[in-house]
């Protein structure tokens, strides 16, 4: 049975990955996954889509492409390299600049910075610089983890009063603070710093990845080099 590509499913499916904020994780090995009975058409249809948190706390992960065989689709295996890269470097994320406070803090932190005299002016960048990075890793992850303790609070209470609801105690009161939660919980998650648009965030091809000019000067080569 041949496939067909739908538009407006594809946006949709799009749209839920970017709101749920999962990544794509990056794959070597191969540029395509699966491939037809006849060898004519090729395409990416076997991904890893994990969320920040897993990403973060493996900073090398990546999907490897196995030899397919007799199967129309590759196996993908999902690793963490065995590598040690040394201390991972530091990332700022545009998203920061969103963060309540944060400016306000990057403005107070850099005024506590010393200069040396003997310093030139080169020194004088590079060590504010490492000063400051030290500051915003230890105030984004304080925000972090304070955001994460408001939010189960707040999620704890939520289901405490669907609870006195669904034994039939609503009020007006209750009613209020519910709707005061949600709000609450919608401002959190808005100022998450997540920084996926600067990572591998998973994007599907609206126009389809058989149709594009980079797909068929692929498939061209590969029947032109395919072997029996």
């Amino acid at each position: 049975m041949e496939s067909v590509f739908y538009p407006i499913t594809a946006s949709a499916f799009n749209d839920f990955i970017d709101d749920i904020g999962l990544i794509d994780a990056p794959m070597i090995g191969k540029q395509f996954t699966r491939i037809d009975a006849i060898g004519s058409k090729l395409s990416k249809l076997d991904r890893f889509l994990v969320d920040e948190a897993f990403y973060d706390r493996f900073d090398h992960l990546q999907v490897s492409v196995l030899d397919r065989r007799w199967s129309d689709h590759c196996p993908i295996f999902l690793h963490v390299p065995l590598v040690d890269y040394g201390p991972s470097s530091f990332k700022f994320f545009n998203s920061w600049l969103e963060l309540h406070g944060f400016n306000d803090m990057v403005k107070d932190d850099v005024k506590e910075f010393v200069v040396d005299r003997s310093w030139s002016k080169f020194v004088v960048f590079k060590n504010k610089l490492k000063f400051l990075k030290e500051r915003i890793k230890k105030w984004v992850a304080g925000f972090k983890e304070e955001s994460r303790v408001s939010s189960n609070r707040l999620v704890s209470r939520l289901v405490d009063i669907d609870k006195i609801f669904d034994d039939g105690g609503s009020c007006d009161d209750l009613d209020r603070e519910r709707r005061a939660i949600l709000d609450d919980l919608a401002s959190l998650e808005k100022s998450r710093p997540l920084g996926s648009a600067q990572k591998a965030r998973f994007k599907w091809a609206i126009e389809g990845d058989e149709n594009s000019a980079f797909f068929s000067c692929h498939v061209e080569a590969a029947k032109t080099s395919k072997t029996y």
